[in-house]
């Protein structure tokens, strides 16, 4: 297999690293994107609702769910087309009330919404402590 060399992807760092590698041996461990990511992922592999989201159960009833609705409930951030006055499709199920606060409505298919998935990335930012900034609300 042959090896490609290619800077370091760390913004400003000079070094020269040869593929599959990215970041040069300074910045492997210590890259703020890949810390990031492994200190979220460690935060949510405890949560107990997030094992559901691979069960054949909701795999079925996501699907269910976005064949009766294939366009987004929310219109917060898409707007309808002009020419056919339909919304975004659909590609995410949203929790209305919280998987995590409340696991019992996990499977309840009148605690589902389809959101197409600028709607639902708002949505979760807007309720969920684990991002950055929630988005302000429209004054």
């Amino acid at each position: 297999m042959p090896y490609v060399s290619r800077g370091c992807r760390q913004t400003g760092c000079p070094a020269i690293v040869r593929s599959p590698a990215r970041y040069c041996d300074t910045h492997v461990d210590n890259n703020t994107v890949i810390r990031q990511r492994r200190e979220f992922d460690k935060g949510r592999a405890g949560d107990e609702h997030r094992k559901l989201y691979g069960s054949a159960r909701w795999a079925k009833l996501r699907l269910m769910k976005l064949r009766e609705s294939p366009f987004c409930e929310s219109g917060s951030v898409c707007d309808p087309e002009p020419k056919t006055g339909r919304r975004a499709p659909a590609t995410d199920v949203h929790h209305v009330k919280k998987a995590r606060d409340y696991p019992e409505l996990f499977f309840d298919y009148d605690n589902l919404a389809c959101l197409c998935h600028a709607c639902h990335s708002q949505e979760t930012a807007r309720t969920t402590e684990g991002f950055a900034k929630p988005l302000r609300e429209a004054a």
